[in-house]
């Protein structure tokens, strides 16, 4: 949260590489394709012009442990299943960006994990800039993993310190130590 996934994601892309963002699949897909299935959880308050919108969903989830819990619970398998179709459909190297991935358990979908972190100032100033407050963050930092048990847990490692052009030279020292970088 806050710590330039999205920005390593986007370098990967402008490298030509495929990409697939977890947040992209669960606003364009999951909160379409599954209305269904979650509007128990979410209620018909949280479905706005067919669409189960985030912003009121995200409202919801990060103050009530038991919702974000009952909605994690539903929407974790459906994201396996449609990040393992685009795994399958992909015919090289796919980058994903999956927030929750140690949190949600969606290990097996991927075959190496890359950590992106940055300091905690950075990381404040970025969420700062999405209009979060600390109570916000504190919120939804509940729910995840600290920061040494995902570097622990993951192959690779890119801290966030600079500018974009420092995080596309690190983007490509990572791309080099790659086995099977194409």
């Amino acid at each position: 949260m806050g710590s330039g996934k999205s920005t390593v994601l986007n370098i990967l892309k402008e490298l030509g590489f495929d990409t697939c963002s977890a947040d992209e699949l669960i606003i364009e897909v999951i909160y379409t394709k599954y209305i269904k299935e979650l509007e128990p959880i979410v209620g018909k308050e949280a479905i706005i012009n067919g669409r189960i919108d985030r912003a009121t969903v995200s409202a919801a989830i990060y103050k009530n442990r038991a919702l974000y819990k009952e909605l994690s619970d539903a929407i974790h398998p459906l994201i396996d299943h449609e990040l393992l179709l685009r795994k399958e459909a992909n015919k090289g190297i796919l980058f994903m960006e999956v927030p929750f991935l140690l949190e949600g358990n969606h290990q097996h979908v991927v075959d190496k994990i890359l950590c992106v972190y940055a300091d905690r100032t950075l990381q404040l100033k970025n969420l700062y800039a999405r209009g979060l407050t600390d109570a916000d963050i504190t919120a939804r930092e509940a729910h995840h993993f600290t920061i040494e048990h995902k570097i622990a847990t993951s192959d690779y490692q890119i801290k966030i310190q600079g500018t974009k052009a420092d995080t596309r030279t690190k983007v490509l020292a990572l791309l080099r130590k790659l086995p099977t970088n194409p």
